[in-house]
């Protein structure tokens, strides 16, 4: 057992690594595109395409149920068995074949009822988003693990391109931005399929019922779980628009771009993590529970320290660049302590739900979701109520993820035997009311005083883990050699 342990951990480490180097680290792009964005785009039209893609995200993340992640989980159960996964594919693509047709119906029935502006660029952005993603799935359960990082660049550096021709070039508005994704989606899924041999397995004698019977009963509840969590992730753009306007959702989705910036270094983690988990299993052993102790303590630690930096870290950025972010978008700087610390909770939450998966409880995702969307949802609206503006959102979301998370772990610490080291808030909690404040109440100068102060301590939470990422990576280089 503490073999099997030993070599996970170079593997986890590695495919961090991998996933880093690739696609997370190509997405900061993305960040980098904010002054562009921020000066072409008014902060209304932003604000509505925000809401747009919220909605199309929902809408084709129910009906595809994300059996993305159902594939990955028993590819990897049946090469664990030394068994063909070709069966599972074939059955997982006929039923992505059968969402696709469900969601483009049901969208060209609805396109009779609704004006909105360009709705056909919406419906395929929601259409490849899903598709996209349930490759990628594919993709990492086969091993693929550098083509899957290369892919994500490639698509993610192609939109940025595109988008620099479209608005800088020809001076289009925020339709450029549909326009981007499904170019750059559409490469990263053709680049997928050749490489997954996914037209291969198309294959009808492939497919078998009993195998979709599987899928269905292992991702509803993940698909109903898509509908909780946008409820708790993403309802409050469409709240914030609806009561508060297309300008205010602006400024909200502006200062979620910056909460990316930990998004994008976590699911590096969670990628690497998730398929280790799926491939270890969970049989509430010893073993078992002390392994994801650990590595859920791990996780805990890391964000922890690198939440500490980032705050202090962009107050200073924006003070040397003060052009990052257009003038008219200043009220979105305002909304950023709250913003990172709901994006801690969710990401944290997130790197849980593998736990879950491993166990084949996806059932407990699904509960604690829709706990926090019910809190979200109720504290939002009673703010609005009291008079609060685009913050109110940020207090929801906050709110949401805290109830959800603490199901979690309460259900992982009773049910699964798990021991967390949650005395790490001790030290933890304090340290970040400081960096908020410093954030939102003092000049930069002090920022980077606070940045100075906070970079000893996150060394020291982050040495050992440093070092393991060190070996794994000079293991990688010498197998190489």
């Amino acid at each position: 057992m503490q073999a099997e342990q030993t070599n996970q951990a170079p593997r986890f480490w590695r495919s961090s690594l991998c996933y880093l180097l690739g696609s997370t680290l190509s997405k900061l792009a993305v960040f980098f595109m904010l002054p562009v964005y921020t000066a072409r785009i008014p902060s209304a039209d932003m604000g509505t395409y925000d809401t747009a893609v919220a909605v199309a995200i929902l809408v084709s993340s129910v009906l595809f149920l994300d059996i993305g992640v159902g594939l990955m989980r028993f590819m990897l159960e049946e090469k664990g068995a030394g068994e063909d996964a070709s069966r599972v594919l074939a059955s997982g693509l006929f039923l992505m074949f059968l969402s696709g047709f469900l969601y483009a119906g049901g969208c060209g029935v609805a396109a009779f009822f609704l004006e909105i502006p360009y709705y056909p660029l919406i419906v395929l952005y929601g259409l490849l988003n899903a598709v996209m993603m349930a490759l990628g799935y594919v993709a990492r359960a086969e091993g693929h693990h550098a083509f899957f990082a290369l892919s994500g660049a490639v698509s993610t550096l192609l939109q940025v391109a595109v988008n620099l021709v479209l608005i800088l070039g020809l001076g289009m508005g925020y339709q450029s931005l549909y326009v981007a994704f499904c170019i750059g989606a559409g490469v990263c899924i053709l680049m997928l399929a050749l490489r997954c041999r996914v037209f291969s397995v198309c294959r009808w004698r492939l497919v078998s019922s009993a195998t979709c019977r599987r899928l269905l009963a292992f991702c509803l509840p993940l698909g109903l779980n898509s509908a909780a969590f946008w409820l708790l992730n993403s309802l409050n753009r469409v709240l914030v628009t609806a009561c508060l306007g297309a300008e205010a959702n602006g400024y909200y989705a502006v200062s979620l771009k910056f909460t990316q910036i930990l998004v994008f270094v976590s699911t590096c983690f969670q990628f690497a993590w998730q398929e280790v988990s799926f491939a270890k299993g969970f049989d509430e052993g010893a073993e078992s529970c002390r392994y994801y102790s650990e590595k859920t303590d791990l996780f805990l630690r890391i964000f922890m320290a690198i939440l500490l930096l980032l705050l202090p870290a962009i107050r200073v950025g924006l003070w040397l660049f003060p052009g990052f972010i257009h003038d008219s978008y200043a009220e979105a700087v305002r909304l950023l302590p709250l913003a990172f610390f709901g994006a801690f909770l969710s990401v944290f939450s997130s790197f849980l739900d593998p736990i879950f998966g491993a166990a084949r409880k996806t059932g407990v995702i699904l509960f604690s979701t829709l706990a926090g969307a019910l809190i979200n949802v109720t504290v939002i609206l009673t703010l609005f109520r009291l008079g609060f503006g685009v913050e109110a959102a940020n207090i929801a979301f906050l709110c949401g993820w805290a109830v959800t998370v603490t199901i979690r772990l309460i259900v992982l610490c009773r049910g699964a035997r798990l021991r967390l080291r949650l005395w790490h808030l001790l030290w933890f909690l304090p340290l970040a009311a400081l960096v908020a404040l410093a954030f939102s109440h003092l000049a930069p100068v002090w920022n980077a005083a606070v940045l100075l102060g906070m970079l000893p301590i996150a060394v020291a939470v982050l040495l050992p883990e440093l070092r393991l990422m060190h070996r794994a990576l000079s293991s990688k280089l010498r197998k190489r050699q």
